[in-house]
């Protein structure tokens, strides 16, 4: 399965929509790491991306698979740069393709949606943000850097070398997501 058939089928499991970038790439290294799905996820400003579910996700837009929509805050960054998030949807022609994709990739498909109400769940229980799961996908992507464990400590002494700052409750809160996605164990 290519990356944008993988993406198809996480949009369908999602519900059809993401809000934000930072989300988008936060959910798919989640559903990857817990379905086994390599996207080549590596360190970046926000914690884990990948160019290949940017690239993946662009094709998808670009074949009329999935409409962006800018949703504006009416404010300006430090920068100067307006305040922007670009919320994602399937199509009609996406949902379409994306149904085909499920019953053809049946046995993907089934961790896939498992996942997904995993993360679901875990959200809606914590109430986690864009910038909760941003935080949650550092911690485990350091946390694999360190060889399955780290504690709370070590990761945000880690943080520091990817310029990524992570608060205590930040760690702790990312721990409770991660405990209750089935990616690390409370030890």
């Amino acid at each position: 399965m290519q990356t944008r058939e993988f993406l198809l089928l996480a949009y369908l499991a999602l519900g059809g929509e993401v809000s934000g970038k930072t989300a988008l790439q936060k959910k798919i290294y989640f559903l990857g790491e817990i379905t086994g799905f390599e996207a080549g996820f590596e360190a970046h400003y926000y914690g884990p991306y990948s160019s290949e579910v940017a690239g993946a996700n662009s094709e998808l837009k670009s074949l009329g698979y999935v409409k962006q929509s800018a949703n504006y805050w009416g404010r300006t960054s430090p920068n100067g740069f307006e305040i922007v998030r670009y919320d994602y949807q399937l199509t009609d022609a996406g949902k379409k393709v994306a149904e085909q994709k499920r019953q053809r990739f049946t046995e993907e498909w089934k961790p896939i949606e498992a996942a997904t109400q995993k993360m679901v769940e875990a959200e809606k229980g914590g109430s986690l943000d864009y910038m909760g799961l941003a935080a949650a996908a550092k911690a485990h992507f350091l946390i694999k850097q360190k060889g399955g464990t780290a504690y709370p400590t070590e990761i945000r002494e880690m943080a520091r070398q990817f310029n990524w700052s992570l608060s205590e409750q930040e760690v702790e809160r990312a721990g409770d997501f991660l405990v209750q996605i089935g990616l690390v164990t409370q030890g």
